[in-house]
């Protein structure tokens, strides 16, 4: 693993991170978590999407270009600016139909959101079973040509604009490998009803309700060979949303540290800088230790699953470190900011609120050290 940029990576991160500066300022942030709102800004997904940032990742056949690294690279700035989370869930529904859908839906739904056409998600988790396939209990059941779904999904983020929604579901008994399948839901499918979640981020996740849901043969995504053999692909694009999330989270924390370096640099008590004090200094330094461990680990993480390496150990590593480096950079730089650290009025506390909401989204470090002792034989 090259730990330098190359000249194009380092092109492609500082014109991402221009581009968010100018077009996700944080009015619009703050605008898109109220109530009103849907949580999604179109002219700013357009402009991503005439970036050609919407394809990275996905094959070329169908309008992408570029690699998990680069979409890396943007999912860093992107969590840095706080981009409306309808960039992630659309990112994971996408790069699951590039590993599962037969090619006529990858034309259509990869097409669609390279275009900005569409934006898309994936009902996983569930109520007894947030992170464990082991115990998904939503289940399908063929009827006739078609299938009829039944069940709740949790904490599905971005249902009300996701078209397709891809709902994962059993269709036999017995463990993942030889039970699970996607299915590929239109928007307004009838059977379906979406609750929202207050969420601690105040973005978009609802509960869905699969009430005898009924849907066509078509919309199982992979087509008939893939019905209850979708586990491989579901865990190969599990860890590249875990990897991709890990490089939202560091993008993230690094601008909580050039905030907080900022802050201590002109706040003045006793007549001198707070920066100018050995303690302050040696928490902003413990801050940076985690923010480059952060980034290392993440882009690690990134680089073997873009070679097809295995990597399921420091995808893992990647999400326990790079969560809890994240959340400790936000509790730091409140104490750092002191009063003015906990006020409303200051941006601080989006990032602190991004921080523990993305800490928790597909599995908190207790889950990713036991993916990690796992991998170790323990």
């Amino acid at each position: 693993m090259d730990l330098q940029r190359s000249a194009d990576e380092q092109l492609l991160a500082e014109s991402a991170r221009k581009f968010f500066e100018r077009n996700c300022p944080v009015t619009l942030v703050r605008d898109l978590r109220e109530p009103a709102s849907s949580g999604h800004g179109p002219d700013l997904w357009q402009k991503m999407a005439e970036q050609g940032w919407l394809g990275l990742a996905l094959p070329e056949a169908y309008g992408g270009a570029g690699s998990l690294v680069d979409l890396g690279l943007v999912a860093e700035e992107a969590g840095r600016a706080l981009v409306p989370s309808t960039f992630r869930s659309t990112m994971q529904a996408a790069l699951l139909v590039a590993a599962l859908g037969t090619d006529r839906q990858q034309a259509d739904v990869l097409g669609r959101v390279v275009s900005g056409s569409a934006v898309s998600a994936v009902a996983f988790a569930e109520p007894q079973a947030i992170h464990d396939p082991r115990y998904l209990a939503t289940e399908a059941v063929a009827d006739g040509d078609g299938w009829i779904l039944s069940g709740v999904k949790a904490f599905v983020a971005n249902a009300h604009l996701a078209d397709p929604l891809l709902v994962v579901a059993r269709t036999a008994a017995g463990p993942p490998e030889r039970s699970l399948t996607v299915f590929c839901l239109p928007a307004g499918a009838d059977g379906v009803t979406l609750d929202p979640h207050v969420t601690f981020a105040h973005d978009r996740q609802f509960r869905v309700a699969l009430d005898r849901a009924r849907v066509g043969g078509g919309t199982v995504l992979g087509g008939p060979a893939a019905v209850g053999s979708a586990w491989s692909g579901i865990e190969a694009a599990r860890q590249q949303w875990v990897a991709l999330l890990c490089a939202e989270m560091a993008g993230g924390a690094q601008k909580v540290l050039e905030l907080t370096a900022e802050y201590v640099t002109r706040r003045v008590q006793f007549g001198r800088p707070i920066g100018s004090f050995q303690a302050v200094q040696h928490h902003v330094a413990d801050m940076a230790t985690g923010v480059d461990g952060a980034r290392l680990a993440t882009y690690q993480a990134l680089w073997r699953l873009a070679g097809a390496r295995p990597a399921t150990k420091q995808v893992a590593v990647a999400k326990a470190w790079t969560g809890e480096a994240y959340k400790a950079a936000t509790v730091m730089a409140h104490q750092l900011f002191g009063g003015m650290g906990y006020v409303r009025e200051n941006d601080l506390h989006l990032w602190s609120e991004h921080a523990k909401a993305a800490e928790l989204a597909l599995g908190p470090r207790d889950h990713q050290l036991l993916i990690v002792a796992h991998e170790l034989g323990l």
